[in-house]
Formats: structure tokens, sequence, C-alpha cells
């Protein structure tokens, strides 16, 4: 019903999240170039130019003959923390602390926005996180040392952290099953590394960079002004006029022109969960039964594979460094291929499920990792270009098909009071995998022996496929789960009783309205054979034409009682026969009808409620001539 809301939304939630996106991936990219650095020597002879970047013998000789070091600008395209900071030599490793500490905060929000979203509502604190990160980062160019600029990056991941898991889980929400693959492509990083190089190439420098980029992204979060809260958290918990409201506010001329009003009445049979249940959830119910259990540990350790992939693609490609603008954007173009092709073979091959693209996005991935892992053996280095090219079309099906089945199974797999911390949870181990990338997979490649960079990850893909083809079932097509109750039991058994009641109710309905045909026609047919009686009657006395007829009154008695049992015999007889005619004309289309109306309450039982079908309500057929139509609604 309100799928063009729901594109609006989606994409202007894409840019926003996008701009919030590239305050990190900055630090990975154009935030690192190296310059060339410009010594004042210690005797005062003049200056020295040391080339980038600066090696261990470098970093001696500028310690022992330079009294001062400056970056110069001119010798890059773009102007970075790194020169601005000095983070060289000593200090170089002032970059990966700068990157776990973004990783540390956004893992932290992700679990405290996970919970905030599931208890306050996904929409609660949204646009306010929106303008605080607008803020913190424009502190960030105020910044005197990568200490400030760490601290404010660290806020900004804090509520970063947070956002993403509330407008994932929204989007997800108000998406029915044939259009979510839509908004969940408009969370992938294309558009994210475009602007970046965008820019970075325009602006020269990392101040003007975050200047420019929340100026464009602050147009955008107006638009978080129009977001409504989703209408399945607020009949999840029991909010039953709020939903209303939004509902029709989605119903309104101004998204879809519905000609549907929605009440509070209209919503009270849906599934909802008690207040003071609800209130007690937390990420402790990931586990708290059996099949939360079993697709919560393959969710985690999915998105720890996803993550690792992610971190080794950011320090194993390196042949580009020095061309690095145009090699984000190459890298942003190329990834848009990746989820159209998915999302219209989705469309186009309804066999093609989750766990179909789950399971063959990992296989793709581990032949291009064996693949390197073949050409390191045969002694190329990992920055040879077919390594590089290996490793770049791997990452970008692990960030749009691998990632976009991870997001849509847990939307289906975790019920509406509990998505959101699912949400969270899941994302922890995303942000957990590049701080472990951080520490290991870059030391690694910097070994002497780099291959295990490349083997730990191809360890994990088979790993992640084995889990994938015993653990995960397939969820395309399947309605979301709003209640606990509904997780072992699922959809079919917790509304059954609903849907017998209305089955009952609608045979009833039939059969009182086909019993009214019966007696209706049943009069008729007695009428016509009384009819037919008085005229039997009158024709089984003959009158001759000139003579009067003489008989006695007991000959006149006889004659009338010869001609009345024919009469009578007939009668039952036409009335049995028209009666059973009755039966056969009316009966087969009473059957039909209710085998129509059984197959359409068991069909949509098995659908059960979801977004997408209106509220769910179950429209059930009734004969012609009733005059009532029954309806109810899960």
């Amino acid at each position: 019903m309100y799928q063009e809301h729901y594109f609006y939304l989606a994409f202007d939630t894409d840019d926003c999240a996008g701009f919030v996106t590239r305050n990190f991936t900055f630090i990975e990219f154009v935030g690192v170039i190296e310059p060339d650095w410009n010594c004042t020597l210690k005797d005062g002879t003049g200056y020295k130019t040391f080339p980038a970047p600066l090696k261990d013998g470098a970093c001696t000789d500028l310690k022992q003959q330079c009294s001062n070091f400056t970056a110069i600008k001119d010798s890059v395209d773009f102007h970075s923390i790194v020169g601005a900071f000095k983070m060289v030599c000593e200090d170089d490793n002032k970059v990966e602390y700068i990157q776990l500490i973004q990783s540390l905060a956004m893992l932290i929000g992700a679990v405290i926005g996970g919970h905030v979203g599931d208890h306050l509502g996904r929409n609660t604190i949204f646009f306010l996180c929106q303008l605080c990160i607008i803020i913190t980062s424009i502190m960030t160019t105020a910044s005197q040392t990568w200490v400030h600029y760490a601290i404010c990056q660290g806020i900004t991941g804090f509520l970063y952290g947070g956002i993403e898991v509330m407008v994932m889980t929204t989007m997800m929400e108000m998406t029915n099953n044939k259009y979510r693959l839509i908004p969940n492509a408009s969370f992938q990083w294309p558009l994210a590394y475009l602007i970046i190089a965008l820019i970075a190439y325009l602006t020269k420098g990392w101040q003007l960079y975050f200047i420019f980029l929340n100026a464009v992204g602050s147009f955008f979060s107006i638009g978080f002004i129009m977001f409504l809260e989703s209408p399945r958290w607020l009949i999840a918990t029991g909010q039953f006029e709020e939903a209303a409201e939004v509902l029709n506010d989605i119903a309104h001329c101004r998204w879809n022109d519905a000609a549907v009003h929605f009440t509070e009445n209209d919503l009270k049979n849906l599934p909802s969960e008690p207040n003071q249940k609800y209130r007690l959830y937390n990420f402790f119910h990931l586990f708290s039964k059996r099949k939360l259990v079993q697709q919560t540990l393959l969710q985690m350790f999915s998105m720890f594979t996803y993550s690792i992939i992610s971190a080794n693609y950011n320090y194993s490609v390196s042949s580009w460094e020095s061309n690095i603008i145009p090699f984000v954007a190459i890298n942003g173009g190329l990834r848009f291929i990746i989820p159209i092709v998915i999302i219209y073979f989705d469309f186009k091959i309804p066999s093609l499920g989750r766990k179909v693209q789950f399971v063959a996005s990992l296989i793709c991935e581990g032949f291009c990792y064996g693949g390197v892992i073949i050409l390191m053996l045969c002694g190329y280095k990992h920055s040879y270009s077919w390594v590089n090219v290996l490793i770049t079309i791997a990452t970008m099906i692990n960030d749009s098909a691998f990632w976009m089945n991870i997001v849509q199974i847990t939307t289906q797999r975790y019920p509406t009071v509990i998505r959101c911390t699912a949400f969270g949870f899941i994302q922890c181990f995303k942000h957990l995998g590049y701080m472990v990338g951080v520490y290991i997979m870059k030391p690694i490649l910097k070994s002497e022996d780099p291959i295990y960079a490349f083997v730990i990850p191809e360890v994990l893909i088979v790993v992640t496929i084995v889990l994938g083809i015993v653990l995960q079932p397939e969820v395309k097509g399947k309605s979301l789960k709003d209640t606990m109750d509904e997780v072992n039991k699922g959809r079919i058994v917790t509304r059954l009783p609903t849907g017998l009641l209305q089955l009952v109710s609608q045979f009833r309905t039939d059969q009182g309205a086909h019993k009214s045909e019966l007696e209706e026609a049943f009069k008729t047919q007695m009428s016509k054979a009384k009819r037919s009686e008085t005229v039997l009657s009158v024709a089984s006395v003959p009158t001759p034409p000139h003579t009067k007829p003489k008989s006695s009154n007991k000959d006149s008695s006889k004659s009338s009682t010869d001609v009345l049992p024919d009469t009578n015999q007939r009668k039952p007889k036409s009335s049995s026969k028209d009666s059973s005619n009755i039966h056969q004309r009316k009966t087969p289309n009473s059957s039909k009808s209710s085998s129509k109306a059984s197959s359409n309450v068991a069909s949509q039982v098995n659908h059960g409620y979801d977004s997408e079908s209106s509220l769910s309500e179950l429209d059930l057929p009734t004969t012609k001539k009733s005059s009532s139509t029954s309806t109810i609604r899960f």
C-alpha cells in the first residue's frame, strides 16, 4: 500500500546514511595519502625533501638531520590527516588507533541503538542523532591533533552505529517481500565511494572535505523530518491508535492516494504482545529459543566473515595508491552492477531463494580467493594486478550479494519485537571483524608470509558455506514474524484458531443462504404441483357434448377416487424429482463456494499477516444472494 512512500524514504535514507558512512571510509582511502616531506636541516644550511613513504631508514635520517618537517601539500592530489598530523615514523600506528576507536564506537552504538529501537521506537531519536552527527563531523575540522580527530570521529561513530541499525530495521519493515531488496541495496557503498572521489578531487584537503560533505548531507537530513514510525512495530507493541495514524498518513493523497481509512478497532485483532512482557526483551533473548540460537550463531559468523573480507580488501589492494582518487571512483561505479543484477533476477526467478543466493555468493568469493592463493603459491606478490582484480571481484560480491542476503535473512527470521536488537547485535560482529582486520590482516600482509592474509578469509568462507547449507532455511516469500510466540510455532499455528473461526462463520453464512434458497425453491415447486393436481382432476372427468352424464353418487365417488390416487402418486414423484433437481443444481455451487472459502483461508493463514497485504484482511467469498459479507482481520 505504501510503496511510493517507501521509495522516497529509501533513497533519502541511502543518501543520508551514505554521507555519514563517508566519514569512516575517508580514513581508509583518501584520508591516509602520505605526501612528500620538507625538512628544515639542523645545521641551518637549508631544506631537504624526503619522498613518501617514510620507511625505517628515511625515518632515521629525518630524526638525525631535521629540526622540523612539514608536509608538501602540492606533492599529492589530496592533503590528508597523515600529512596534517605528521602520522609517520613512530606515529604511523596512529591511523590504526583512529580506525579502532571508530569501530569500537560504532559497535557500542549498534548495541545501544538496537535496544533503543525496540523499546522506544525506530524513529524516536533518529533525527536528533543525525543532527548531532553533522555537528560532530563539522567539529572534526577544528582538530589540531590526531587525538582530537579521534574523539570527534568516535562520537560520530557511536551515533552512526545506532542510526544504521534503526534505519535498516525501519526500511525493511516498511517494505513488502517483493520490493524489500531495493532498500537493502540502498545501504550499499557505491554512492559513498563516488562522492568520496568527487569531493576529494574538488576540495584537495581534509578540512574542506568534511565541510562540503556535511553541507551537502544537511540538505538530505531535512528529509528525516518526514520519516514515520514503523507501523509494524507500533502494532506489535499494542500502540494501535498511533499505528492507525501512521497508516492513514501513508494512505494520504500526497503519497499513495489510497481510498482507505484505518481506526484503532481495525488493528486490535492483529498479533501483538503485552507491554509488560515486551519491555523485558534484550539481546539475551536472541538465544532464548532453539531456532533463534541456530540463526543467531549463523548470522554472527556470516557477518564476521563479511567484515574480514572487506578489511582484507582495504589493506591488500595497494597497486592503486599512486592514483587513489580515480581508483575509488571506479570502485564505486563497478559496485553498482551486482545489486542491480541481483534485484533483477530475484524478481524474474521466484525459485532463486535467499539460501541459494547466500551460498552462491560465498562460493564465488571462495573461487576468487582460491585463485589468489594459487597465484601467490606460483610466486606472485599480493600487489600483482590479477591478484588485485580477483580480490576486487570477491569484495564486490561480498559487499552486495552476501551482505544483502544477510540483511534479508535477519529481517525475516527475527520477530518485530526484537528485530532491531538482532540487527544491532549482528552489526557488532561486523565492527569486531574490522577491528580484527586492523590488528591481524594488516600485519600479516607486511610479514614474510602474506599468503596467510588470504588463507584466513578462504577458511572462513568455506566454514560459512557449510553452516549456511546445514543451518539456513529458505525464507524467501515468507511473512515477517511479529511476536516471540511465532518463532517456534510460526504464523500458521498461532493464527489458526482465528482462521478456523472465520471458516466456520463463513460456512454458516453460506449454509443459511443456501437453506433459504432451497426453501423458496421447494415452495415454488409445491405450488406448481398443486396447480398441476387441479388441472389433472378436471381433465380426468370427461363430459359428452350433448348428453349429461348419468351416474349415481356411488359411481361419481368411485370415479373421483379412481382419479385422485393417480394424482397423489404423481405428486410426490414430481415433487421428489424436482427437489432432487434443486439439490443437484445448488449443491455443486455451494460446495465450490465452500471449497473456495476453505482454500482462501488456508492459503492466507499460511502466508500470515504482513504489511503488504493491507494489514492482512482476509476477505472470504460468500454466495451471490447472501446479504452479508464475512470479513476477519489477522
